[in-house]
C-alpha cells in the first residue's frame, strides 16, 4: 500500500452544496478551486461565492480518502443578501416594437436594478431611473418630460406614455441609475447605465394626407350634385 506520506500528499479537500435553493450554483474563481490539496494540515479556499441570495445554505467538506477520524463535516447554515446596485437590465426597451408619430412606444421601457449576483434589488423603492438620449439624429424631444426620471418598485421600473416628437433614423436611448443616499436625503448619480438598441421613428404623415384626400373629393361631389 502507499506509505503515509505518500497519501497525506495526495489529500484533498472538496466543497460542495448541503443545502440550497433550486437552481443555485456553487462558484469559483479559480480553476479547481472548488478542490483544494492540503498543505501543512491544512485547506485554504480562495474566491468562492454564490450569485442567488437567499437563505439556508450549509456547505459540505470531504476528502478523497479515508482518515481515522472524520472524513466529511457541514457548515453551519449561512445567508447570501443582496448586494449593492451593480447593473441595469432593460427588460423592455423602444427599439422592441415600432414607434409611430403620434403614438407612444409600444412596448413602454422597462428596467430592473441588479446586484455583481444578478439579484434584483427588491428592497430599494427610493433610488431612481432616469432616461434620455444615447443618440437623438432630428433633435427630438422625449415627453412627458416629468415620467423621465421614474423611481423603482421593488427594483423595477415601468416608465409609462413616454414618445418622441419628431421622425428620425438612428434613435437610441440611455438610461442612468440614480442611488437614494439616506444621509443627504437625496438622488445621487452614479456610474451605472446601460444603452438601447438603434430604432426608427417613422411618420404617419402619408396616412393622414390620404384621409385629406378622401374628405376633399366627397366634398366635391356634395357641391356637384346641390348644382
Amino acid at each position: 500500500g502507499a506509505s503515509p506520506c505518500f497519501s497525506f500528499y495526495r489529500l484533498q479537500v472538496t466543497v460542495t452544496f448541503q443545502n440550497s435553493p433550486d437552481e443555485s450554483i456553487l462558484r469559483c474563481r479559480y480553476e479547481d478551486g472548488l478542490s483544494i490539496p492540503v498543505k501543512n494540515g491544512l485547506v485554504d479556499f480562495q474566491g468562492l461565492f454564490i450569485n442567488e441570495a437567499s437563505a439556508h445554505y450549509s456547505l459540505h467538506f470531504s476528502t478523497n480518502l479515508m482518515l481515522e477520524g472524520h472524513s466529511e463535516v457541514t457548515s453551519n447554515e449561512f445567508s447570501v443578501g443582496v448586494g449593492p446596485a451593480s447593473e441595469i437590465v432593460l427588460v423592455s426597451d423602444a427599439s422592441n416594437g415600432s414607434v409611430f408619430g403620434g403614438r407612444v412606444f409600444t412596448p413602454q421601457p422597462r428596467a430592473e436594478i441588479h446586484d455583481a449576483g444578478g439579484n434584483v434589488l427588491v428592497n430599494d423603492s427610493s433610488s431612481a431611473i432616469r432616461v434620455s438620449f444615447y443618440s437623438n439624429p432630428s433633435r427630438g424631444e422625449l415627453s412627458p418630460v416629468s415620467g423621465t426620471t421614474e423611481f423603482l418598485q421593488q427594483g423595477i421600473v415601468q416608465f409609462r406614455s413616454m414618445s418622441i416628437n419628431k421622425a428620425g433614423v438612428g434613435y437610441r436611448l440611455t438610461y442612468d441609475f440614480l442611488q437614494y443616499e439616506n444621509e443627504k436625503a437625496r438622488l445621487e448619480e452614479t456610474s451605472i447605465s446601460t444603452n438601447g438598441e438603434h430604432f426608427r421613428f417613422v411618420t404617419s404623415s402619408q396616412r393622414k394626407l390620404h384621409l385629406t384626400s378622401r374628405v376633399l373629393w366627397y366634398t366635391k361631389e356634395c357641391i356637384s350634385t346641390s348644382i
